[in-house]
């Protein structure tokens, strides 16, 4: 099984046990986890690699870096926002960042 095919198959699994999954593709920092997972009250990064494919010390370090932070779905959805489309208007943000949490002011 592939990379690609395994994180698929994980999208899945997580999407059915209630999680909204975000695929950050690119995005304008190295070594940020391939998905970010989403519930009304928990966040989670998840790193999707081959059996033989080693993180990088890149990629250990944006997840030493997330895992420091302590964020609320609200800051997950304005963060996740961002990474997948880079830098918008307030505006922009709560439209966008309010169709995964409740997002105001």
């Amino acid at each position: 099984m592939t990379e690609s095919q395994h994180q698929s198959k994980l999208i899945k699994e997580f999407e059915k046990t209630g999680w909204y999954v975000l695929k950050l593709i690119q995005t304008n920092k190295n070594g940020i986890p391939d998905l970010l997972l989403l519930k009304p009250d928990a966040v989670k990064f998840v790193e999707v690699k081959g059996p033989k494919t080693p993180t990088s010390e890149v990629q250990k370090y944006r997840h030493k870096l997330l895992e420091h932070y302590t964020l609320d779905p609200r800051e997950v959805a304005v963060l996740g926002v961002l990474l997948l489309r880079g830098a918008q208007t307030p505006g922009e943000l709560r439209t966008h960042a309010g169709r995964l949490a409740i997002v105001s002011g």
